[in-house]
């Protein structure tokens, strides 16, 4: 099986549990990943057997933009000890080498990406001792950026 990745798409959605969330909407980043077969369109090289990428695209632009969802988390199965009660507001920072992430202003996560050398964001840096300037430097940044938007959400 093989894997096709399709990055970074960026659609405008209206998802949310409170109003303002539904009534102003936002932009959502998707990341899609396909596991399919690629062994017969690289043999035949016929467009026809491959992945159409604008239509995988567009299925997913339909998704996002269109119904609105609340967007809640649930787990069905056995219990979430320690989760957080309500909701986790995560806000993100990208540069062209990094991308950072808070979860509930880091008390739920942290995230750093490098994207130069991890496009894929498979490695989380942010716990990386040799990556605290980076963090502190892309933390200060993502402040300042929140006190300039006026967000004011620290879970």
């Amino acid at each position: 099986m093989d894997t096709i990745r399709l990055m970074n798409m960026s659609f405008y959605g209206f998802h949310g549990v409170t109003a303002a969330e539904k009534e102003t909407g936002r932009r959502f980043e998707v990341d899609c990943e396909l596991k399919i077969d690629v062994a017969e369109p690289g043999q035949t090289d016929m467009l026809s057997d491959t992945v159409d990428y604008t239509a995988v695209y567009k299925s997913i632009e339909k998704i996002v933009a269109g119904k609105a969802y609340a967007l809640t988390v649930s787990r069905s199965r056995g219990r979430w000890e320690g989760r957080p009660k309500g909701q986790i507001y995560g806000y993100t920072i990208r540069t062209d080498h990094w991308r950072y992430t808070e979860w509930g202003g880091g008390t739920y996560g942290v995230e750093l990406y490098d994207h130069r050398t991890d496009p894929y964001e498979y490695t989380n840096l942010a716990a990386k001792s040799g990556q605290a300037g980076d963090v502190a430097r892309l933390r200060k940044l993502l402040v300042e950026a929140k006190v300039r938007a006026g967000a004011t959400r620290t879970r």
